[in-house]
C-alpha cells in the first residue's frame, strides 16, 4: 500500500487489510485491538492504526513535487506515517522482526494493554522501535533509564527528546525490554493543520533500517525510579517556555494557567478519584490513586467510560 491509500482507510479497515503473511509471517495473532506477527529477528516494530480525526481524509493535498501531504480533514500522519514506515521496512529488510500494529492508542493505549495481557513474554527480543513521534530527528524513551541504549540510538542521527505516552510505555516494561519512539516526519499532530514531509519519512526509514540491523545486543528495560522524570523533572524549564513547540505542537499556552497536576473535573471510571491533567490543553488525565490514564475528549468520555463530570464549574471546558 502507498501512503495515501493508508491515510484514506479507517483503522478497522486497515487492521483487516494489512497482510503479514505476504511478508513471510506464519505465526500471526489478530484481535479487534491489535495485529501481531511473531518474527525470527530480535527487534519489535510498533505503530498504531487509529488517529484522532473524526473524518477520513477525502481531500488530500500534495505539493507540486509530492513532498508535502496534508488534508483539511486532518491527514492522520499520527500514526499512519508509522504504519507506512513499518510496511516499507518489511519490504526492505532481509529479516523478519516482530511486528505489532495496535488500535486505540489515542484513547489510552488500549490495544497495547490487550497485547500485554495476551503475550506474556517474547524470548528473542533485544529492543523495541515504535514509529509514533512528530518531527524529524526525535528519539523518545519515556520512563526508560538506560543511557547506553540512548547513545546507541543517537548514533543513527537521532536526538533525545521527551514525551508523555505511547504504546511502548506499556509494552516495554511488560516485556522487560528497552524501547524507543522515533520521529516519523509529521508536524502539527492532532490538528487539521497536520502535514507530512515524505522526504523526512523516507530518511527515517533508512536510519531505522540501519538501527534495526545492529540488534546484536540485548537492552533490558531499566525504569527511571524517580518516576515521570522524563518530563516532570523538566516541568520548570519546559512549561516556562509556555509553548508546546518542544513536543512538536505549536499552541501558545502563555495565556493559560499551566500546572503539572491540574484537577480536570473528570472522575476515574475505575476508582472514582478525580483525574489530574498535565495542563489545560491536556488530551489525557491520570488518576493519582490507581494510576490509570484516560482520554479527556469531551465528546467521547461519557460514551466511552459511562462516567460524567465530577463538577460543573467551567473548568472542564478549557480542557476539552
Amino acid at each position: 500500500m502507498n501512503f495515501i491509500d493508508i491515510c484514506k482507510l479507517a483503522d478497522v479497515a486497515l487492521l483487516r487489510t494489512i497482510n503479514l503473511r505476504s511478508f513471510g509471517y506464519k505465526k500471526i495473532k489478530k484481535t479487534q485491538k491489535y495485529l501481531y506477527g511473531e518474527g525470527n529477528y530480535p527487534v519489535m516494530l510498533v505503530a498504531h492504526l487509529d488517529t484522532v480525526h473524526k473524518e477520513l481524509p477525502s481531500i488530500i493535498c500534495q505539493s507540486d513535487n509530492g513532498r508535502y501531504v496534508m488534508s483539511p480533514q486532518g491527514i492522520g500522519g499520527d500514526d499512519r506515517c508509522g504504519v507506512y514506515m513499518i510496511l516499507q521496512l518489511l519490504e526492505k529488510l532481509h529479516v523478519r522482526p516482530h511486528v505489532l500494529f495496535t488500535m486505540e492508542e489515542e484513547i489510552g493505549g488500549r490495544g497495547a494493554m490487550e497485547f500485554c495481557k495476551d503475550v506474556k513474554k517474547i524470548d528473542n527480543l533485544n529492543f523495541i522501535v515504535e514509529f509514533d513521534r512528530a518531527n524529524e530527528k526525535d528519539c523518545v524513551f519515556y520512563d526508560l533509564d538506560y543511557p547506553e541504549f540512548e547513545h546507541f540510538v543517537e548514533e543513527f542521527g537521532f536526538k533525545t527528546a521527551y514525551g508523555s505516552f505511547t504504546d511502548i510505555s506499556e509494552i516495554a516494561p511488560h516485556l522487560g525490554v528497552a524501547a524507543v519512539n522515533l520521529s516519523c516526519g509529521y508536524f502539527n499532530p492532532h490538528t487539521n493543520h497536520e502535514y507530512v514531509d515524505t522526504k523526512i519519512m523516507q530518511d527515517v526509514i533508512e536510519k531505522a533500517e540501519r538501527l534495526i540491523m545492529k540488534a546484536d545486543k540485548k537492552y533490558e528495560y531499566k525504569e527511571d525510579l524517580k518516576g515521570y522524570s522524563r518530563w516532570t523533572d523538566s516541568y520548570a524549564g519546559y512549561y516556562s517556555h509556555r509553548t508546546y513547540d518542544n513536543f512538536g505542537y505549536n499552541y501558545d499556552t502563555s495565556k493559560y494557567d499551566v500546572k503539572p497536576d491540574k484537577p480536570t473535573g473528570y472522575v476515574c471510571p475505575d476508582c472514582g478519584e478525580e483525574l489530574l491533567g498535565y495542563s489545560q490543553y491536556a488530551l489525557y488525565g491520570h488518576c493519582p490513586s490507581c494510576g490509570g490514564i484516560f482520554c479527556l475528549s469531551a465528546e467521547s468520555y461519557e460514551q466511552e467510560y459511562g462516567v460524567t463530570d465530577k463538577k460543573d464549574d467551567g473548568e472542564v471546558d478549557s480542557i476539552r
